[in-house]
């Protein structure tokens, strides 16, 4: 399998990129290609709602000229994608927001469909009440079986929080194991 991970914070060595490499390593160790695009690395300019790409239905269709494009294709060559970002007053980061935003070009289009995807948040504080929201958000838009904006199969929405305290390490292997035996569990059910 082949899982693109897209993540969002402005720190590429912060809490988040380390829950990420957690996932991503236990992945690797299973013999799956990981993929990763920083954000902060990408110039993707925000939506325009020009509508120009509701007219295209085999691909993303939006005439604007940055690194969309780039991303685009890599989310189409892989089989599923991770949205990863810090919690950012309750919702993801400035630098992941543009890249969201631009799937309004792959909006009731089957594109992505029969990908898989998640949603992994880090947060400073509890999950309840902090990233609920977002969560919420997420499924609604990527999860065929709730919102079916976007098509794919949502393995799952996960939250390390808590990650200023010091046993935020310990927490986050929790959670990208979670995420990684989600993931073993949707593949073999495929």
């Amino acid at each position: 399998m082949k899982v693109i991970t897209i993540m969002g914070s402005p720190k590429k060595n912060g809490r988040t990129a380390f829950t990420l490499s957690l996932f991503e390593d236990s992945m690797r160790k299973a013999g799956h290609e990981i993929e990763r695009v920083n954000a902060v690395d990408i110039k993707i300019n925000n939506c325009k709602e020009c509508y120009t790409c509701m007219g295209k239905s085999s691909e993303h269709g939006c005439p604007q000229k940055d690194d969309w494009d780039m991303v685009f294709k890599k989310i189409m060559a892989a089989d599923a994608v991770i949205y990863s970002s810090p919690l950012f007053c309750f919702d993801i980061t400035a630098q992941l927001k543009p890249i969201i935003d631009r799937h309004f070009s792959l909006m009731n289009k089957d594109l992505l469909k029969g990908k898989l995807s998640a949603l992994l948040v880090t947060c400073g504080g509890k999950e309840t009440n902090n990233a609920d929201c977002v969560q919420t958000i997420f499924r609604r838009a990527f999860d065929i079986n709730e919102g079916d904006k976007f098509k794919t199969t949502v393995v799952g929405t996960y939250v390390a929080e808590s990650s200023i305290e010091p046993d935020f390490e310990k927490r986050s292997e929790v959670v990208a194991e979670k995420m990684f035996n989600d993931f073993n569990c949707t593949i073999q059910s495929k």
